[in-house]
């Protein structure tokens, strides 16, 4: 790994709880790096009060995954919502909304083809993510609830995700 001062730069988007980010700076320190949570987001604000208090070390708060294309975007966690930089991390987390795919819903084949078309929370959560990637490129992105969505989306979807991560590891 590259050596970074500040620790090894961490993302998340629309990770719910962002217990990944826990995981993560706990098995990191097994190897002696810290991690620096540059940025979390989430759409839901009583998510993101609850990701300020289990992190209040963090900084930066987007509501948004789509905005994260751009250079700077909305910090919610600072009282004047001032802009702040949408930072290239090393290692990029994003989940899925799984109420739109998981096999549990009755309704989750009316979600097959919304990674495509990109509709409900999962299309485009996905579409931002993607954005992101290709905008800021990280070295390293874990994508969490993906086997519900591959298994929903099928030839549809299944076909789309896997060929944007083929594009995605290309460049």
């Amino acid at each position: 790994l590259p050596e970074f001062p500040d620790g090894l730069p961490m993302g998340t988007g629309c990770s719910g709880s962002d217990g990944i980010v826990s995981l993560v700076k706990a098995c990191f320190k097994k190897l002696g790096v810290a991690v620096d949570n540059r940025f979390s987001v989430d759409s839901d604000k009583g998510v993101r009060d609850y990701i300020l208090t289990q992190f209040p070390d963090l900084n930066v708060l987007f509501s948004n995954v789509s905005g994260l294309v751009h250079k700077t975007a909305v910090n919610t966690a600072t009282k004047d919502l001032r802009q702040a930089v949408v930072d290239r991390v090393f290692l990029w987390s994003a989940g899925f909304v799984c109420t739109d795919t998981a096999q549990v819903n009755n309704q989750h084949q009316s979600s097959a083809t919304c990674i495509r078309d990109q509709t409900k929370r999962t299309g485009t959560t996905w579409k931002g993510c993607v954005d992101y990637e290709r905008a800021h490129a990280p070295e390293l992105s874990l994508y969490e609830n993906t086997e519900a969505l591959l298994k929903t989306c099928q030839a549809t979807g299944e076909r789309q995700v896997t060929d944007c991560q083929r594009q995605l590891a290309a460049t």
